[in-house]
């Protein structure tokens, strides 16, 4: 499926649906971090989670129907990714075994900088016309 409205959600913003209902999902676990049995910091899953949530914005943000969002999906994406952030921190204050701190919220921003200079780093590689504002 290519083209069209159907083409452009599939492509765009499906992974990006997907991907957050992903990051709500194991935020609502006790203790995602803890595997086998085994204990892991989870500082570097941060910014690893929130770097592609920054990637996928662009992306959809990029490509959205709606002039004002296409035309300023670079910092629209930053903010979105830096609320969503925010939002997933406050909804493990309400999941019994997790907390949501500001330590987290600074590794998930810390992703979405890398993110951000990778993209822009990119577009301008290619010479993109569309190059981030």
């Amino acid at each position: 499926m290519s083209g069209g409205l159907n083409g452009n959600f599939t492509r765009y913003w499906l992974p990006w649906y997907l991907y957050l209902a992903a990051i709500f999902i194991s935020s609502s676990l006790p203790r995602p971090e803890r595997f086998w049995g085994v204990e892991i910091k989870d500082y570097w899953l941060h910014s690893a989670e929130f770097f592609w949530v920054a990637i996928l914005t662009f992306r959809a943000f990029a490509n959205a129907r709606a002039p004002w969002l296409a035309l300023k999906f670079f910092p629209a994406g930053i903010l979105f990714s830096l609320f969503y952030a925010l939002t997933d921190e406050f909804h493990q204050l309400f999941v019994p075994g997790r907390s949501g701190t500001v330590l987290d919220v600074l590794f998930d921003g810390a992703g979405i900088a890398l993110a951000s200079a990778v993209y822009y780093l990119i577009k301008m590689r290619r010479g993109d016309d569309r190059l981030p504002a």
